[in-house]
């Protein structure tokens, strides 16, 4: 119900707003409110907050009594004896405004609205020393003046220093002289409850209980608190301080350096200017302090940023503690700063400083509660038994003391913690080399104690969360030259998942350092040594650098046999075999790859605990015989690896189902339908029960059944099982490893097999793109893609696009190393099928013939794909009526494919029946030549 009078009082509102000629909307926006809130207003609603009480009088000119908006003067609940001086206006701040303060609009913004929006009075700005708490409290004053009649300012970091400004803001408000400081507390609180629109800033406050010693219980003033503190309670609501954002930091480090203010036009800087300033940026973190600190020493010295950012690398902790002449509101430095919270925290609790210091060398970001726990079991004893005793309590109230001097965030999950990387830098460059030496070690130990030992992929989760740190403890093994067995396991470790997770070139990195600490510092442990060379050819071997890894199990090959390691027993000397039998096959030294391989089985065979080796060495001797064109000796090796899975994992494993598949699929290769179908059949039938048995099928093994089901025409099916594992892999390694593009290249496989080319194209136009990424343009892997994009762009007719492609991966690979020799021919004879189709037979016969000479070169005389290209020779010099050269071509063909395959196998009868056919077509023109003689 409307108070009597209330709706005149609102009427005397709207005929000023008609006075004045203006539209409810016009009066919304000049005094930041809405349309619909005026009309409420008018009508008698709602009142306005005093807030806006004050701008509606401001704008009119009237008091809000003249307005309609308070009939009778406000009722204080407290009369000062005297009565108080009328002050029109105070301003108590004892600071100018800053001309360099840049960026918190946003924050600025949410101050304001918060003060005007909430009951909530009182707003406490968090952070650590140096992040422009102080500065944002002063530009909001200045920013807002307008809104209030009175601006208070008192310094809070102590009672003594509380009392003497009372004191002084006593003489400012007119107050009567007090006996006592509690007379004079009394008085303070009086006129803030009998005043309003003031607002009060109460700067540093170092304990909340300062702060309920000056505010009253009733007032309508809002207060801004700058402090240190974390944790303000129910008095105050927190707000959080961040550090400027890159473009922010980049902005007042180039103003200040110029002495510019922020509303002025940044100046023009070189490139190298601006890489130095966004370098600096960074390093300070931006830190307004030490921001400002940077741009005074260049505007002192008259430097370049860039000379600034050399000084900076090589002495940062003077820099850092220079403040410079013109300090504005802040005189100390960067490093007295945090040196001081520093040394505060060391008095009070050994257990924080403990933490702190293993801070300084982490990530700033993300340090979990496992890591801090585990890792103060690592250090000096009473730092342990701190820990050991209530440790939960313990750990709590170390944090709770950082957290009051704001030298380490919290987040809101309560699980992980933040440090500014100045604080870092502070606290390890006032450690001396002993002290910086053995954090870092301490360091080490941690990571190392939490890494997984196996790369494998239930692991995948955990190690992905520590590798950042592992990254961090590269700076310090390298600055320190650290060579401890943790630096060693850390190192071959983090190597080891990196290879699972296909980050070779980093793997290598990490499996190299590892190398040099363990030769450097404990050359004795040949065992080590031979693991180690082991996993450094194996990122090698990634990459497609075939004679480096060769090189490097040659060298645990060497290592093997200095030790008891070279025992037949040994899994490390089995591992190196197998190695250098696997990378012998990538360089297709068919011979030497076999001999090995099949020593591997044996050994396997005689030691039965080398499962996985034992498998991989099987298929490996399969897909050897298979390129050579053996048929029968390749299904022969699957059958067995077949059996072996059976007898050991059983009829339902996975991986009984996984090689059935594999074996299904190189009998359909091998036009041995019969065999593949039977096959297909046992496989379909055993899934159910697999799936029954409680089993997952991986994504390998999913992916090698939806290969078979495609060659069975099963399409569906197929492509249900290839996504499928698409998914799976995706899922557990990511959308831009190299399985996912595998299992993209199988999926294309089946498009382009059912006429789908846009499908096929679109899939390995994905598949590249992540192989280009990961191995470069040149490796095997990715011309391989390469290779079959030109083939899907010439079987939809995109001649140019085929040609294209395929005339620029044989660029590519004509200039690249000699692991790629074998890749350039098969795009040669992709290239050479484009142009024949095109008609450019000579361009296709020039680059058949170099394509044969290069297989020549690398293979040998009796590899099938010798006998391919030789037969593409043939059908061109037949197409071309050069029969002569075609029946060379075809009888070299059929030469090969008679000693490789049987008389029934599809590629001979091809051969014969081009003999036939070129020996027919020389014979009729031989007729047609005799006929015109005569």
């Amino acid at each position: 119900m409307k108070k009597p009078g209330e709706s005149s009082s609102r009427t005397q509102l709207r005929a000023e707003r008609l006075h004045h000629q203006w539209s409810q909307q016009e009066l919304a926006e000049r005094i930041g409110t809405s349309v619909v809130t005026i009309n409420r207003w008018e009508r008698g609603v709602t009142a306005p907050s005093p807030y806006y009480r004050l701008k509606l009088c401001a704008l009119f000119g009237k008091s809000d009594i003249e307005l309609g908006l308070r009939t009778e003067p406000a009722q204080s609940l407290y009369t000062p004896d005297p009565a108080p001086v009328a002050l029109d206006r105070l301003w108590s701040l004892p600071f100018r405004r800053n001309p360099f303060f840049n960026g918190r609009t946003v924050l600025l913004n949410e101050l304001h609205m918060h003060f005007q929006n909430h009951s909530q009075h009182v707003i406490a700005l968090s952070g650590l020393g140096g992040i422009g708490k102080s500065q944002t409290a002063i530009e909001y004053a200045y920013r807002y003046r307008t809104d209030y009649r009175t601006v208070l300012w008192l310094r809070a970091e102590s009672p003594e220093i509380l009392r003497r400004d009372y004191t002084r803001l006593a003489r400012d408000l007119h107050l009567p002289a007090a006996e006592s400081s509690e007379q004079l507390s009394t008085d303070l609180k009086g006129w803030l409850t009998a005043h309003q629109h003031w607002l009060l800033i109460l700067d540093n406050i170092e304990e909340m209980t300062l702060a309920e010693q000056v505010l009253p219980f009733f007032f309508e003033g809002h207060v801004l608190l700058t402090t240190r503190l974390q944790a303000t309670g129910p008095l105050a609501r927190h707000i959080d301080i961040q550090q400027l954002n890159l473009q922010e930091s980049r902005t007042l480090l180039i103003h200040r350096a110029s002495n510019l203010a922020s509303d002025e036009t940044t100046p023009a800087l070189s490139t190298e200017a601006q890489q130095a300033v966004t370098e600096l940026s960074q390093l300070l973190d931006g830190m307004p302090l030490a921001l400002d600190q940077a741009g005074a020493y260049i505007e002192e010295t008259s430097c370049r940023f860039v000379d600034y950012l050399e000084r900076y690398h090589q002495q940062r902790l003077v820099l850092l503690n220079r403040r410079g002449t013109h300090h504005m509101q802040h005189p100390a430095s960067v490093v007295a700063t945090i040196t001081l919270c520093i040394e505060q925290i060391a008095h009070g609790n050994p257990l924080a400083t403990t933490i702190l210091r293993f801070c300084a060398f982490l990530p700033a970001e993300g340090i979990t509660t496992e890591l801090l726990q585990t890792g103060i079991t690592l250090v000096d004893t009473t730092s342990a038994q701190a820990a050991q005793k209530n440790a939960p309590l313990e750990f709590d109230r170390a944090i709770a003391n950082l957290r009051t001097l704001s030298l380490l965030y919290r987040d809101t999950s309560g699980t992980r913690f933040t440090i500014h990387r100045l604080v870092q830098d502070v606290l390890r460059e006032t450690m001396d080399d002993a002290e910086q030496v053995r954090w870092a070690t301490y360091t080490l130990q941690l990571i190392n104690t939490l890494f997984p030992a196996e790369a494998l992929q239930q692991n995948i989760q955990r190690s992905e969360q520590l590798l950042p740190y592992i990254d961090l403890c590269m700076q310090w093994i390298k600055r320190w030259e650290l060579t401890s067995l943790d630096t060693y396991q850390l190192l071959t470790k983090a190597g080891r998942y990196l290879l699972l997770r296909a980050h070779y070139s980093q793997a290598e990195a990490f499996l190299s350092l590892a190398l040099h600490v363990l030769q450097s510092a404990h050359p004795q442990s040949a065992t080590e040594l031979a693991t180690t060379w082991n996993a450094l050819g194996s990122s090698y071997e990634a990459q497609g650098r075939y004679a480096q890894a060769e090189a490097a199990y040659q060298q645990a090959a060497t290592h093997n046999e200095q030790t008891s390691s070279s025992s037949p027993a040994n899994p490390t000397y089995i591992e190196t075999l197998h190695n250098l039998g696997r990378v012998a096959l990538q360089q297709n030294r068919y011979a030497q790859a076999q001999s090995l391989l099949e020593r591997v089985v044996i050994l396997c065979e005689q030691h039965a605990e080398n499962q996985f080796t034992y498998l991989s060495s099987l298929q490996l001797l399969a897909l050897l015989h298979h390129q050579s064109g053996h048929h029968a000796p390749a299904q022969a090796m699957l059958n067995r690896a077949l059996r072996y899975c059976q007898r050991v994992f059983g009829a339902t494993h996975p991986y009984s189902i996984e090689y059935m598949s594999q074996l299904s699929l190189l009998y359909s290769m091998h036009q041995q339908d019969q065999q593949a179908r039977a096959l297909y059949q046992q496989c379909t039938s055993l899934l159910a029960q697999t799936v029954a048995s409680g089993y997952e099928l991986t994504a390998s093994g999913l992916k090698t059944l939806g290969e078979m089901y495609g060659m069975q025409g099963e399409v569906q099916q197929a492509e249900t099982l290839l996504r499928q594992a698409l998914a799976i892999t995706q899922h557990s390694v990511g959308s831009k490893h190299p399985d996912t593009a595998e299992c993209l290249s199988a999926l294309a496989t089946l498009a382009r097999q059912q006429g789908h080319y846009q499908q096929a194209e679109s899939l390995l136009l994905r598949a590249s793109e992540i192989l280009k990424n990961y191995f470069g343009p040149t490796h095997p892997h990715t011309t391989e893609i390469a290779i079959a994009l030109g083939v899907v762009y010439g079987l939809a007719a995109k001649y140019q696009q085929a040609a294209e492609l395929l005339q620029t991966t044989s660029d590519l690979l004509a200039h690249a190393p000699a692991e790629a020799a074998l890749s350039y021919s098969e795009c040669l004879c992709a290239l050479a099928s484009i142009q024949q189709l095109q008609g450019h037979t000579e361009q296709a016969r020039e680059l058949l013939i170099q394509a044969l000479a290069q297989q020549e070169q690398i293979l040998g005389e009796g590899d099938p794909r010798i006998a391919t290209t030789l037969f593409h020779l043939g059908s061109l010099e037949r197409e071309c009526q050069q029969f002569q050269r075609a029946t060379q071509y075809a009888q070299r063909a059929l030469a090969i494919r008679t000693q490789i395959f049987g008389l029934e196998h599809p590629a001979l009868l091809e051969t014969l029946e081009l003999v036939a056919c070129v020996s027919a077509e020389n014979g009729h023109l031989r007729q047609d030549d005799n006929s015109t003689k005569n």
